[in-house]
């Protein structure tokens, strides 16, 4: 009897161990579940702690068009033209083509019903990043656009410009432009001048670390070139963007695909007469870090002699287009004056394109609205355009390396350059210079 009582007592201790064991692994998984719960809830899906703000969008919409776009706004065209740096026809042009581009620009409604953000908000809200530099959720005092939202607005924007205006914009000059062009040329001295070459520099904030080496030159810091050729109107004919700063402008010249049309044979056949010889060949104005090359003309460097300096006087007189066009450019816009804060190249590029983009479309829109002043006969002008073949036979490498001579002879490079010295002597040694 008492050994049966000890197996009793021995048996009820065991099953209390166990019932003691499964509560404590039991509670043991209950806290497992509750603490995965609580990271899946804090790092994932929607949280009940999430400040969600009940933005005004219709309002937003209402008051922006009552201040700028309606029949007879709040703020005039001028106000207008200072804020958003075009006048409202350009404006709305610019606003329909991307529409017709990206539906992104098309006002919807969202998940719950409400009524997205019009295309007037996100253009707005675009143009005002790239005008003024404005953080991303600046724009939300008044257009009421979260800043992922308004970043997005400007990325979708840039693309879109590109895509719709880059031919037509960034197109290198036809025949009328080449008509204009040597018009204004002739009429500043210095007759087949198609414009001046310079490169400029753009502070690169988030370079990455691996590459602040190479992007880093005398300025000290990164920086991205942008090396551009612009006319007496600012127009710029040519964007080369990219370099690192640690080059020159001459490294960058070198890489540059500025001559590519003249090497392949695509270049607009130019024929002007200076100093009773015949050109046919356009050239740019530069400093005296580029080459002695015959599509470049530079100052003389300590000129000797009237002829001499009045040319030099000139030549750096006109050279400033291109330098005054990079002034305009960052003034028009912002956020290229500023450092870059954008970490990838593809976007750095493509905003830099569309700035580019705009201003030309500015610069267009200006120019029919002053109207061209001058009034002359095209026809004096022997322009001859190459066709635009598509299945046009490449060049041999012979007539290759022979254009390549030719824009690199030294010798044309001094023949040009004297027959200018020349010219402009003979036309405005008495003081009558035509700026």
């Amino acid at each position: 009897m008492a050994q049966q009582g000890s197996d009793n007592s021995s048996s009820d201790e065991d099953n209390e161990g166990h019932a003691m064991m499964t509560a404590t692994y039991m509670s043991y998984q209950s806290l497992m579940l509750a603490s995965q719960g609580e990271c899946k809830k804090t790092h994932g899906g929607t949280s009940s702690r999430r400040n969600t703000v009940n933005r005004d969008r219709v309002g937003a919409h209402n008051r922006l068009m009552n201040d700028y776009f309606v029949e007879r706004p709040l703020y005039s065209s001028d106000i207008f033209r200072t804020r958003f740096r075009m006048r409202p026809e350009l404006f709305k042009r610019i606003m329909n083509g991307i529409m017709q581009y990206d539906n992104y620009f098309t006002q919807t409604r969202d998940a719950s019903g409400k009524q997205g953000f019009s295309p007037y908000v996100k253009m707005t809200a675009a143009l005002r990043m790239l005008a003024y530099r404005y953080p991303a959720d600046a724009n939300d005092d008044y257009l009421k656009i979260a800043k992922t939202t308004s970043s997005d607005a400007m990325k979708y924007f840039c693309r879109a410009v590109n895509a719709v205006y880059g031919d037509e914009y960034l197109r290198r000059p036809n025949n009328a432009d080449m008509v204009r062009l040597l018009r204004k040329a002739e009429q500043r001295g210095f007759p087949g001048m198609l414009g001046s070459v310079d490169c400029m520099h753009w502070e690169w904030k988030n370079c990455p670390t691996a590459w602040a080496g190479t992007f880093s030159g005398h300025r000290g810091h990164p920086t991205i070139i942008l090396e551009a050729v612009a006319s007496y109107d600012t127009w710029i004919w040519h964007s080369y963007f990219g370099p690192p700063g640690a080059c020159n402008d001459l490294n960058v010249l070198y890489s540059s695909p500025i001559f590519n049309d003249v090497l392949e044979g695509l270049a607009s056949n130019i024929q002007f007469t200076l100093n009773g010889r015949e050109y046919h060949q356009g050239y740019y104005l530069a400093d005296g870090i580029y080459p002695r090359w015959s599509t470049i003309v530079q100052a003389i460097p300590d000129p000797q002699g009237r002829d001499k300096q009045l040319f030099t006087r000139m030549q750096e007189a006109y050279r400033k287009d291109v330098e005054r066009t990079f002034g305009i450019l960052q003034s028009r816009f912002e956020i290229i004056k500023g450092p870059c804060r954008l970490w990838h190249g593809q976007q750095i590029g493509e905003l830099m394109k569309c700035c580019i983009i705009l201003h030309n479309m500015i610069v267009e829109d200006n120019r029919n609205e002053e109207g061209d002043d001058f009034v002359d006969d095209p026809s004096r002008y022997n322009v001859v355009e190459e066709p635009a073949v598509l299945n046009r036979d490449p060049i041999t490498i012979t007539q290759y390396l022979s254009n390549r001579a030719g824009v690199r002879d030294t010798t044309r490079y001094y023949m040009l350059r004297n027959d200018l010295v020349e010219h402009v002597w003979k036309e405005y040694r008495d003081g009558n210079l035509n700026v």
